[in-house]
């Protein structure tokens, strides 16, 4: 199934064995490190589906994730056979451009600090009682 969103972008299945984590992904983020959240993330969306397609570029014979990578690996984990990706049709071609975009993702994506308070409320269930935070807890 294909489906056009724009000129830029549309939405295809990718086989899990042609997805690959670029070099420039790994240069800034330390994979290795989140090994219990790409675990949780696997449970989650075993339990949940996934919600967000992965973002990739297609080049050559194998896609490369721009963004989604823990949930990648999440969905690899689960030995499954294909995902849905928005597949990126206007990829950049240098190395620097490219890192540039996988940024681009992944700031889009960091909650603001107002977002990790309410984010923080709620796992902590503080709206369901009288316990409360002063502002002193989430400043950084």
């Amino acid at each position: 199934m294909v489906q056009n969103l724009s000129g830029d972008v549309k939405i295809q299945a990718v086989e899990i064995n042609s997805l690959v984590v670029s070099e420039s992904s790994k240069e800034l983020f330390s994979y290795e490190e989140k090994t219990e959240l790409v675990n949780e993330l696997a449970k989650q969306i075993q339990a949940n589906g996934i919600y967000t397609p992965l973002a990739v570029a297609q080049q050559q014979n194998h896609y490369v994730v721009v963004d989604g990578v823990l949930r990648y690996l999440a969905l690899k984990s689960l030995n499954l056979n294909s995902v849905e990706c928005f597949v990126l049709n206007n990829v950049p071609e240098s190395a620097e451009d490219f890192k540039d975009l996988i940024i681009s993702f992944n700031l889009k994506s960091i909650p603001s600090p107002e977002e990790k308070k309410r984010i923080i409320i709620h796992y902590l269930r503080l709206n369901d009682s009288d316990k409360k935070l002063d502002g002193k807890t989430f400043e950084v």
